[in-house]
């Protein structure tokens, strides 16, 4: 969860959180779900923006449960915005990450990769076991928390 500080003018992420499966215990969402709505009640937050990854089944799960998914599709240019709306709060000092290992090890290891014709690719290494899945939330929700400018937080 993240939100935006009139009084600071930053952007404080406020809670983070991740589930992972495995072939032998795969992540259901119905696993999930309770977690999800408990913290969203805590921080009054009923929209959550998330990606197009699983859009449709995730965002009827939320409506059950009282909460919206609102999707941003993630493209090599919509990503590009995204993180370089990041980096600027991160240059600026303007952003409060919390001290997750997996999230901080996940901005660490981004790449920037040029594309021809001039596009970016801004992602995790291509290797077995690289992640963005935290640094892409957190970037999602701190440009959303921007463009809301105060309020409740987004998820």
């Amino acid at each position: 969860l993240c939100r935006s500080c009139p009084e600071t003018r930053k952007v404080i992420v406020d809670h983070l959180d991740g589930w992972r499966g495995s072939k032998k215990h795969p992540l259901r969402l119905s696993d999930t779900l309770p977690k999800i709505k408990s913290v969203c009640k805590d921080y009054g937050v009923y929209r959550i923006y998330g990606d197009q990854y699983g859009a449709v089944p995730i965002a009827d799960a939320m409506r059950k449960i009282g909460l919206r998914l609102k999707e941003i599709p993630f493209t090599q240019q919509s990503k590009a915005d995204i993180y370089g709306a990041m980096r600027t709060l991160v240059v600026d000092g303007q952003i409060e990450l919390p001290d997750h290992p997996e999230l901080l090890k996940e901005l660490r290891q981004l790449e920037l990769e040029l594309m021809p014709g001039g596009m970016a690719r801004i992602g995790h290494p291509k290797r077995a076991g690289a992640h963005d899945d935290y640094a892409d939330v957190v970037a999602l929700a701190a440009c959303q928390a921007i463009m809301r400018g105060g309020g409740p937080g987004v998820a």
